[in-house]
């Protein structure tokens, strides 16, 4: 019984994380920065101190301090050198496997693994099949759905609208809609140790639907409309004439040229008219591009921020609605320079010649948008998206 004690208070882990020490993923045993092992092996190879005492110091077993200096004296250095993975498969057949998986890029493991089996011959794990793929450069990404129905001459129609009436960054209007629900103010993620899960206690109900109306220029949000459930054509053209009439001002004046997408609530030839009488040129996106609104990218932003406030006055034992986070949210946004975000979908870079280039809709950003060739395909009827 006493060895079995013994044993067990020997593996029993410590406490606290020692000096120099950072845990690895997982929960398992810290590992030793190079700083410490340094110092350690000073200490025991140089200073000649009691290996005991440099092991109680550093919290580190004595076998281990033996292994960091004989790694020092015969190898020159201060960590074990890493296993390097030396692929098994001769050029011939990584090439085949390089351009199979870029022609099907959503096969999973088990699939290449088979169709190795199947025309190379060559029977490998699925553990050698990941590795492998890592070593020729490929690794998982999100995968991104692209509509088929985006139109080269839409685009182009789209592109000659805005370079015909556009001359002036303060013209620019973007609008659009979005809807947020109470289960919108939470977040969908944490963090935990591996193999463990993250839960927390809420309320399931989803609550009501809030549909936003929002208008944005250069320099922020100026103006919003809000309502529960969805607007309908009619809400939709009475805030329409509200706001053009307070914040529009004649072409070609600020404010004056606006952009919205195709639909079908924006689709009204009377309220296309009133606004000509007014002086305000309403502009419709091509269909399925929404990579050339910048609104789409502030509507993203918009729920990591309603996120984060909802979380702040929860964790303060207040309660906060989706409504109320919303307008709190928008308020942040009424003075913001949107210029770097209009330059991201096309709109006055500072490269281009042009008011408008849609090759230049950032795919490098975060939001991941398309490069478009405006050039018409050979067929002649879609465009082509790298």
């Amino acid at each position: 019984m006493a060895k079995k004690e013994r044993k067990s208070r020997k593996l029993k882990p410590l406490a606290s994380k020692p000096f120099g020490m950072t845990t690895t993923a997982g929960g398992r045993m810290p590992t030793a920065s190079e700083d410490v092992r340094c110092l350690a092996i000073y200490a025991v190879a140089y200073l000649m101190i009691d290996i005991a005492i440099v092991s109680d110091c550093f919290q580190a077993g004595q076998s281990t301090i033996r292994d960091w200096k004989r790694i020092w004296l015969t190898e020159n250095r201060l960590c074990p050198k890493k296993r390097v993975y030396k692929t098994i498969l001769s050029d011939t057949d990584r090439d085949a496997i390089f351009q199979h998986v870029l022609r099907h890029p959503t096969l999973y493991l088990r699939e290449i693994q088979r169709w190795i089996n199947k025309r190379l011959g060559k029977k490998l794990s699925v553990s050698t099949v990941f590795r492998e793929l890592h070593l020729l450069g490929l690794t998982v990404k999100k995968l991104e759905t692209r509509s088929l129905s985006i139109s080269s001459a839409s685009i182009d129609r789209f592109t000659n609208e805005v370079r015909l009436n556009l001359f002036n960054i303060c013209q620019l209007v973007f609008l659009d809609e979005t809807a947020k629900k109470r289960s919108d103010c939470f977040r969908r993620e944490g963090r935990s140790l591996r193999n463990t899960g993250v839960y927390v206690r809420r309320d399931g109900r989803r609550g009501e639907r809030i549909s936003i109306l929002g208008f944005m220029d250069y320099g922020g949000i100026f103006d919003h409309r809000m309502t529960t459930g969805t607007f309908c054509m009619g809400d939709f053209i009475r805030h329409m004439r509200t706001v053009i009439s307070t914040h529009a001002t004649p072409f070609p004046g600020p404010r004056s040229v606006w952009i919205m997408d195709g639909a079908s609530i924006h689709l009204s030839e009377e309220l296309k008219a009133w606004a000509l009488s007014k002086g305000v040129v309403l502009i419709q996106l091509s269909a399925y591009c929404c990579f050339f609104n910048p609104i789409e990218l502030f509507f993203g932003a918009l729920k990591a921020r309603m996120q984060e406030k909802t979380e702040s006055f929860m964790h303060k034992g207040r309660a906060m609605e989706s409504m109320y986070a919303l307008f709190r949210t928008l308020l942040e946004y009424r003075h913001y320079n949107f210029v770097p975000w209009f330059q991201k979908c096309g709109y006055f870079c500072e490269e281009s010649d042009t008011v408008f280039d849609p090759n230049k809709a950032d795919r490098n950003s975060k939001f991941a948008y398309p490069i478009v060739h405006v050039a018409p395909s050979l067929k002649g009827d879609t465009v082509s998206i790298d």
